[in-house]
């Protein structure tokens, strides 16, 4: 009986709904007004990635029947593309939406800070967001599904002076399973979720918002 249960589990989760999660749930909303150009680099650092042990697809693992664990690739056209792009279009799409004309940069994975830095100051925007991601990875299975995660968020104004630097670092245990979207609607939305908060935080949004006076 319990292997029928962690079978349904499974079927359930990685099936979903027949309609997708609506893009409104998919972007973090900033509450502010951002400054008027921003260029956004998404940096992976997760030490599993630079050691070769998992490619950069790789978001987590999901635990089927016996507890056995299977990394799967995120579908669609993100497919076998880098995690750290994934993040920095839902960044893009955030504030481009509060009002900024958001550019990607896009970096290689392990690069040096200051490098990402000055590739993101090259660009002449008002403001550069970078992302450091040292940490993303879920677990999930019938029991006590977790995420842990640890962000550096740095704001640069246009000279590349860091305006705001703050780490975000949590282990949630716990989490609550959808019987609405498949894995990966269902990670999503937990991603914005994070984010959201993120681009929030008082200290992140200040900056944000007024990195183009400085």
């Amino acid at each position: 009986m319990r292997r029928l249960r962690t079978v349904i589990f499974a079927v359930a989760l990685l099936a979903g709904c027949a309609t997708p999660i609506p893009k409104s749930e998919t972007i973090p909303a900033f509450s502010g007004k951002p400054a008027a150009t921003i260029a956004i680099a998404v940096v992976d650092y997760r030490p599993f990635i630079l050691d070769g042990n998992k490619e950069e697809w790789f978001e987590g693992i999901f635990r089927g029947a016996f507890g056995i664990p299977h990394s799967l690739k995120r579908p669609g056209e993100s497919e076998g593309k880098p995690f750290a792009t994934y993040l920095a279009s839902m960044l893009q799409d955030s504030l481009k939406n509060a009002g900024s004309k958001a550019t990607v940069v896009e970096v290689f994975k392990g690069t040096a800070l200051p490098k990402v830095i000055n590739e993101v100051t090259s660009t002449k925007a008002d403001a550069g967001l970078v992302v450091g991601m040292f940490q993303s990875r879920y677990d999930i299975g019938p029991a006590n599904p977790e995420y842990a995660y640890k962000f550096d968020l740095i704001v640069l104004d246009k000279e590349g002076k860091k305006l705001a630097n703050k780490t975000f670092q949590a282990m949630e245990t716990g989490i609550e399973l959808s019987d609405k979207y498949t894995l990966f609607d269902m990670m999503t939305g937990i991603y914005k979720q994070k984010f959201e908060s993120f681009l929030n935080d008082p200290q992140i949004k200040n900056a944000l918002t007024t990195a183009d006076t400085h």
